[in-house]
């Protein structure tokens, strides 16, 4: 962000509580955020860094003259620092330390661009959206209806339809970032309420597998826990 964007922020802020005097706190918050918190989520990300850097020192010195040479560590740490400066969630702010730490240990066995694409892709994905990857790390197909979550509650169309919205949701923003694709049915039967037509029940049947790129992001998130979240629509 850059300091034109802040101005406009800043007195936006103030206009609105110099208006509404109800809304002051507005700009407390945004003077707290700038002051405070975008500094201390750069400090833990550094931590979380050098955690990270130490676990791959081995792998790191093999690549150490592509590091130095390549240009790409100012590029990808610049671009990173800024996803973790704005993201909420210390679960993502830690995957962001350990997608820049393998990335940098690949050399030059992986693209700048695909690189880059893992920093971009992790910042659009909810916690959700990782969980949801995460349930391909074996590598196998996987029909909708086992990533379902299993539930007494729902009886009929509507209730699966509330159920399974949020799944639909993921999966259709991790198959348009190309980390999952729709595959060949897997051939097993199941019950379902309502009318076999009905687009929730289409969607259990569907079945997807993990595309390379997809492997590469799961790389990044494969040893974290993610606390449970029911909102598959909030970022982080």
């Amino acid at each position: 962000m850059n300091e034109s964007t802040k101005a406009i922020i800043k007195g936006g802020l103030r206009s609105i509580a110099a208006s509404f005097p109800v809304a002051g706190s507005l700009g407390q918050a945004w003077s707290e955020y700038e002051s405070h918190q975008r500094d201390q989520r750069t400090e833990e990300f550094f931590q979380n860094l050098k955690t990270q850097i130490s676990s791959l020192e081995d792998k790191l010195k093999l690549v150490d003259e592509h590091i130095k040479t390549s240009g790409e560590l100012p590029a990808l740490l610049e671009r990173t620092i800024e996803k973790v400066q704005r993201e909420p969630s210390q679960s993502k702010r830690r995957l962001f330390a350990v997608a820049l730490s393998m990335s940098l240990a690949s050399g030059s066995a992986q693209t700048f661009d695909s690189k880059l694409s893992v920093i971009e892709t992790l910042d659009g994905l909810t916690e959700f959206d990782l969980r949801t990857l995460k349930s391909f790390s074996s590598g196998r197909r996987m029909r909708v209806n086992e990533l379902v979550p299993k539930s007494p509650f729902y009886h009929d169309e509507e209730g699966l339809g509330e159920t399974i919205s949020p799944l639909v949701v993921s999966l259709s923003k991790l198959e348009s970032r190309g980390l999952i694709g729709e595959t060949v049915p897997v051939n097993l039967a199941f019950d379902h309420p309502g009318e076999a037509s009905h687009w929730a029940n289409r969607w259990r049947r569907k079945t997807y597998e993990i595309l390379p790129f997809g492997k590469k992001v799961l790389e990044s998130i494969q040893e974290l826990v993610l606390p449970a979240q029911t909102d598959a629509n909030s970022k982080g």
